[in-house]
């Protein structure tokens, strides 16, 4: 972003759309000239969407910051990934025109980002990663496209995003559980949020903000959670346990709906507390979301119709429940399994002494049923 200080001390942006130069200053910071350029942006590509000109020469840092502004902000509940994402882009493809990017540039980008980019644990980003990079790349063009602020091809459409393996959910096992709890009921501020995790399957930071008018426990004991990822809210039922300890947190706040339930602590404190936990108890490559993995597993494997979990979840489709958690919904495959029953009509005693010969003769009886089946087909 073209954003400078002047020597008074004000601050002034000063970009092209198009072939019409933009200029605005006096500005008392660096953030409040980027956010009015970023705005001016959008505004301009806007107004000069009508002609086919802007359409054929619209330029990928002007697309970016529109994508950011009308999309990333509005209707993602976290913009910080989106904000790396851009920035990656814009440094690399600076302010070219999109007809100008080509399926190869995009794959230079990949490299480039496998390459330079920064992960969290480690030094160099996974190729899971860089997918992320070339989808945001591939969202931004496709939502000018949408808005028909660019009619073009989109050069990410041509490149395959690499294959990954799938990431393994990390379920709590019984005996970690064994270990872990009494460690954990040992922090009064850490204990609430283990058993509301493990018995709701609600994110650390949903649990963290929880209020007071949001606990319900009449006609059956809920939690109305109003913020979670996906910006859809839900409602989440309460065990016997968890609806206990929040009664019990709730009933001298009564009058103040607002008021947190549980201790004002951020979610990387709580997270921070449960890994200190997790090394006490010699529970390895555990966190506080895979309480939530082990609520599902819990749930699925007692039964529980997966629709009815994901709706627990707060997943916007059962198919992403289907794709992590599938394999545990025992109760389907227990129940269908049973249909194979009869497909061997005689019965064989393994442990007597005949048990070959009469094997033998169920053999022959399996095999010249079947052949007198081919014959009539």
């Amino acid at each position: 972003m073209s954003v400078k200080m002047l020597e008074e001390g004000s601050w002034y942006y000063r970009f092209n759309c198009g072939k019409k130069p933009y200029r605005e200053q006096g500005f008392s910071s660096r953030a409040e000239a980027l956010a009015a350029e970023a705005l001016k942006k959008a505004e301009a590509v806007r107004r000069s969407s009508g002609g086919q000109e802007f359409n054929d020469s619209l330029r990928l840092g002007d697309a970016c910051d529109t994508y950011f502004e009308e999309y990333t902000l509005p209707l993602k509940s976290h913009a910080k990934g989106d904000r790396a994402h851009i920035a990656a882009i814009k440094k690399y493809f600076g302010n070219r025109r999109i007809r100008d990017i080509t399926p190869r540039d995009v794959e230079s980008f990949r490299r480039w980002v496998f390459k330079n980019a920064k992960g969290l644990s480690r030094p160099q980003v996974s190729p899971h990663t860089v997918n992320r990079y070339h989808a945001c790349l591939k969202a931004i063009i496709n939502w000018m496209k949408k808005k028909r602020l660019y009619f073009g091809e989109n050069p990410a459409w041509g490149v395959e995003m690499a294959t990954v393996e799938k990431a393994r959910v990390r379920f709590l096992l019984p005996e970690e559980e064994k270990r872990l709890t009494p460690i954990v009921a040992k922090s009064e501020r850490l204990w609430p949020f283990y058993v509301i995790g493990l018995n709701t399957g609600m994110r650390v930071s949903e649990i963290c903000a929880i209020r007071m008018k949001d606990v319900i426990f009449y006609p059956e004991p809920m939690v109305f959670v109003a913020h979670s990822k996906t910006k859809r809210s839900r409602y989440v039922p309460l065990s016997e346990m968890a609806r206990k300890l929040l009664m019990e947190r709730a009933r001298d706040h009564q009058d103040e709906p607002e008021r947190r339930v549980l201790d004002q602590v951020q979610s990387q404190m709580v997270s921070r507390w449960f890994k200190e936990a997790c090394q006490e108890a010699r529970v390895p490559n555990f966190t506080f979301h895979c309480l939530r993995h082990s609520f599902t597993a819990h749930m699925l494997s007692n039964g529980v119709p997966i629709y009815k979990v994901s709706k627990m979840l707060g997943h916007s489709t059962v198919t992403t429940t289907e794709s992590h958690y599938g394999h545990l919904d025992k109760r389907v495959l227990s129940d269908e399994i049973r249909h194979i029953d009869g497909i061997i009509t005689s019965s064989v005693d393994l442990g007597s002494k005949n048990s070959g010969n009469e094997l033998m003769v169920v053999r022959k009886v399996v095999n010249s049923s079947f052949a007198e089946a081919v014959q009539v087909a």
